[in-house]
């Protein structure tokens, strides 16, 4: 498993989780779940929640993604199936960086 960092832009806040998984669209579903569950994302209404978890119930495609991003290694785009919503997922290196330490 790796690391995934997902960021959700949406109605003016960013919104920012990391997720253990095999893959981006494993990392995305994680999110999603939690995000549902667990008012993660504030300003995400009843009705948005509810889009987000028929998107997740209809699988992957549903979901727009994650597409990989050009030029960019480990860096994935997923539509948000709420207008106004854009998520990243990028595979993190769990290891601190150098200015951490």
């Amino acid at each position: 498993m790796a690391l995934f960092t997902i960021i959700l832009e949406y109605r003016g806040g960013t919104y920012i989780a990391q997720y253990a998984a095999n893959g981006p669209s494993q990392a995305l579903a994680r999110w999603a779940q939690h995000a549902v569950s667990r008012k993660s994302v504030a300003p995400l209404s009843a009705r948005a929640k509810a889009a987000l978890v028929q998107a997740l119930s209809e699988g992957e495609g549903r979901l727009d993604g994650p597409t990989p991003i050009a030029g960019l290694p480990n860096v994935w785009c997923a539509g948000f199936p709420i207008p106004g919503g854009l998520v990243n997922v990028i595979k993190t290196d769990p290891r601190k960086s150098a200015k951490e330490r």
